[in-house]
C-alpha cells in the first residue's frame, strides 16, 4: 500500500504497480486513490472507469470518495446506477456528515410542507373515499388459498397480512394446507394426480368448513397443472364468494386480472397504474387497495424500547439495493442491511419484522423497470413499525401519503443520505413524522378499512 503522507510519491508508486500488472483492478483503484488525494478528481474518475473495464465491481473501496467515484464509473455502463448516483443539484453531493446549507434547505422543505398540510388538510386518498364500507353483523368463515413457504422462501408477509388482519376482526380464518399443489407451477412439473388430489382436498375442506368467503392468491396464469378459473364455475352449491388477490398487476406482467375476473366475485389489485383493469370487460369486479392489510399488532412483539439502527434495508439483490447499501455504509450510517438472492440469507418473517421495528428509517424502492414503479408492501410495514420511510420517487405513493409530511421522497442516493443524516440529527422531527404517518395509515389503510371495503364490494350487509 502506498504512503498517503506524500501524495506525489503515492501516485508514482501506484503507477509503477499499475505498469507491472495492468490487469489487476486493485492497482487501478490504488492509482485513483492517489490522484484523489492530490485533488485530481476528474483524473481519478477516468482511472476508475478503466478499473471498471477490468472487472472492478465498485462495492469494496476503502473510502467514501472512492465509493462515489467507483459507482459513478459503473454508471457509465448502467443507466440505473447512473440515475441513482447522480449528485443532487440542490442538496449537493453526499458526504459522511450533513453540511449546514443542506440542513437549512431540508428544514425549510419540512416546515413548508407541514404548514401546507395543516392548513389545507388534503382529502382521503382517491378512490378510497368512494367505496362502500361494510362491517358484517356476524363473523365470517374465511378459507384462504395462499402458498406455504418452501425452504429458502421464508417471508410470509402477504398471506400473514390478509389472514391475521381478518382474525384481528374476529373472523374465523383457515388456510387450505394443500395450496402449494394448486397454485403456481412455473416449471410445469406437477402431475395430474397431484393436482386432482389437491382439488379433492379443496372440495372436502369446503364441505367441512363451509366458508362464506374464499380468498385466493391469483398472481399467476393457470395451466393443466394448476387450479384454473373453470374450477370455480360450478361453486354455487357451496354458497361462498370468491375473492382473488393479485399483488403484481402492472403492464410488464401477464394480465392476471382478466384471467381470474371472469369467475371471481372480487379481484383485489394493489397497483392502480396499469391498463389491465381499465381495458377489462370485468373492471367492475376490481377493487384497488394499496398494500396488503396488516393486523394492528404486527410489529408489537418486536417493538424495542430504543431503536438501535439508522437504516433498514432488506430485500432481494435487485432494484439497485446493493448500491444503496454501499453508499449508506460508506457515509457511516448504521443499519440492518440484509440483501439476498432468494435462496441464501432469506430472513424469516419474524426476523424481518424485528429488524424493521428496530430501525429509525426504512429505505424502499419500487422500481420494476425503467417505466414502471410501484407502491410496495414495505411502505405500509415501515409506517406501522413507526419507522420513517425514505421512498424512491416515481411511484404513486404521493397519491396516498403526503411527501415531507408522512415520508421522505428521494431521487438519488445523495438525497437519501442527506435526508437520513438530517433525521438522525433531529430525532424529534423523525418521531413526529413517524407519528403522523401512523395516524394517517390507521385512518385510511389499516386492516379493518380494507376488509370493510372488500365486504362492501362483495355485497355483504352490516
Amino acid at each position: 500500500m502506498f504512503l498517503r503522507a506524500d501524495p506525489e510519491d503515492a501516485r508514482k508508486i501506484a503507477r509503477a504497480h499499475l505498469h507491472q500488472n495492468p490487469d489487476d483492478p486493485q492497482n487501478w483503484f490504488s492509482l485513483a486513490r492517489a490522484l484523489l488525494d492530490q485533488g485530481a478528481r476528474s483524473e481519478a474518475q477516468a482511472v476508475m472507469i478503466q478499473a471498471v473495464d477490468r472487472g472492478f465491481d465498485g462495492w469494496s473501496p476503502e473510502s467514501f470518495d472512492l465509493i462515489q467515484l467507483g459507482l459513478s464509473a459503473l454508471g457509465e455502463y448502467s443507466a440505473r446506477i447512473a440515475e441513482m448516483t447522480k449528485p443532487c443539484p440542490v442538496l449537493g453531493r453526499a458526504d459522511t456528515d450533513l453540511d449546514p446549507a443542506a440542513e437549512a434547505i431540508i428544514t425549510c422543505l419540512l416546515d413548508q410542507h407541514l404548514a401546507d398540510f395543516e392548513v389545507n388538510r388534503p382529502p382521503a386518498p382517491s378512490p378510497l373515499d368512494d367505496y362502500v364500507y361494510v362491517t358484517p353483523s356476524n363473523p365470517l368463515r374465511i378459507l384462504t388459498l395462499f402458498g406455504i413457504p418452501r425452504p429458502g422462501e421464508q417471508i410470509t408477509d402477504i398471506p400473514d397480512g390478509y389472514e391475521n388482519s381478518a382474525r384481528a376482526l374476529g373472523h374465523d380464518v383457515r388456510r387450505l394446507m394443500v395450496t402449494n399443489d394448486l397454485i403456481y407451477d412455473l416449471s410445469r412439473e406437477r402431475s395430474g394426480e397431484t393436482l386432482n388430489a389437491a382439488l379433492a382436498a379443496f372440495d372436502l375442506e369446503l364441505a367441512r368448513f363451509r366458508p362464506d368467503l374464499v380468498v385466493m392468491d391469483g398472481n399467476f396464469i393457470g395451466h393443466h397443472g394448476t387450479i384454473r378459473p373453470e374450477h370455480f364455475a360450478e361453486r354455487q352449491a357451496w354458497d361462498y364468494r370468491l375473492m382473488v388477490v393479485i399483488p403484481d398487476v402492472y403492464d410488464t406482467q401477464p394480465n392476471f386480472f382478466d384471467y381470474w375476473a371472469r369467475e371471481a366475485d372480487l379481484v383485489v389489485y394493489l397497483n392502480r397504474k396499469t391498463t389491465h383493469i381499465a381495458t377489462s370487460q370485468w373492471s367492475s369486479r376490481g377493487l384497488y387497495w394499496p398494500g396488503v392489510p396488516l393486523a394492528p399488532d404486527t410489529f408489537a412483539p418486536f417493538a424495542p424500547d430504543h431503536k438501535d439502527a439508522d437504516i433498514c434495508l432488506l430485500g432481494t439483490l435487485n432494484r439497485g439495493r446493493e448500491v444503496f447499501q454501499t453508499y449508506f455504509e460508506g457515509a457511516g450510517l448504521t443499519g440492518h442491511y440484509r440483501l439476498h438472492n432468494r435462496t441464501d440469507h432469506v430472513l424469516a418473517t419474524d426476523d424481518y419484522r424485528r429488524l424493521t421495528a428496530r430501525s429509525r428509517m426504512v429505505i424502499n424502492t419500487g422500481v420494476i423497470s425503467a417505466n414502471h414503479r410501484i407502491v410496495t408492501l414495505r411502505v405500509f410495514e415501515s409506517v406501522l413499525a413507526q419507522a420513517v420511510l425514505l421512498d424512491e420517487s416515481g411511484s404513486e405513493i404521493n397519491q396516498l401519503f403526503q411527501p415531507f409530511v408522512h415520508y421522505l421522497p428521494f431521487s438519488n442516493v445523495h438525497q437519501a443520505i442527506k435526508l437520513a443524516q438530517y433525521m438522525i440529527r433531529h430525532e424529534d422531527r423523525r418521531r413526529a413524522m413517524a407519528r403522523r404517518a401512523s395516524e394517517w395509515y390507521h385512518r385510511y389503510f389499516a386492516g379493518d378499512r380494507f376488509w370493510a371495503a372488500s365486504f362492501g364490494a362483495l355485497g355483504y350487509r352490516g
